[in-house]
């Protein structure tokens, strides 16, 4: 994750001024890059919902670091919990005995930790890089110039972490 202190010096601004907007930048970014690439930049809760057990369940972010609870409700409309499910891969297979059989119209809810313990070089650039182009543009018109996309290689930095669908 990109620190106040960090953001300031690649925009070379140095007053405290504008620390509260600085932040709403770094917040942006780290969302951006987080949704682009289906990673978390640090290590965080996070729960996905699905409507049935598969072969294998598959996380929406990553990279995994640990299961924390499967929870579902059983045919019988009580709350219960799965246990023995074996993490591999980024992947959640099923207990030995497999999945249970769950409610009809009811959520499976996959809770779990994910994230980097450090988070790579190359997402913090891509990081800064969008903080410095939020910071420089402020507005979503601009008037009287000849305008181009800049070629900010964000994408190309995030690309190689981002997730396919499996």
């Amino acid at each position: 994750m990109v620190s106040l202190a960090l953001a300031k010096q690649h925009l070379e601004y140095e007053a405290s001024d504008r620390d509260d907007l600085i932040n709403q930048y770094i917040a942006a970014a780290a969302a951006w890059v987080e949704n682009y690439t289906g990673k978390r930049l640090t290590v965080g809760a996070v729960s996905d919902e699905f409507a049935e057990f598969g072969t294998y369940i598959v996380p929406s972010r990553g990279p995994f670091v640990s299961l924390t609870t499967i929870a579902y409700v059983d045919t019988d409309e009580a709350a219960a919990t799965v246990t023995g499910a074996k993490p591999v891969s980024g992947r959640i297979y099923p207990p030995e005995t497999g999945w249970p059989e769950i409610a009809e119209n009811t959520a499976i809810t996959v809770t779990y930790q994910a994230g980097y313990a450090s988070t790579p070089a190359d997402l913090v650039n891509a990081q800064l890089l969008l903080i410095g182009e939020y910071f420089a543009n402020r507005e979503a018109v601009n008037v009287g110039n000849i305008t181009t996309e800049l070629p900010l290689a964000v994408e190309s930095l995030c690309r190689p972490y981002r997730s396919l669908i499996v």
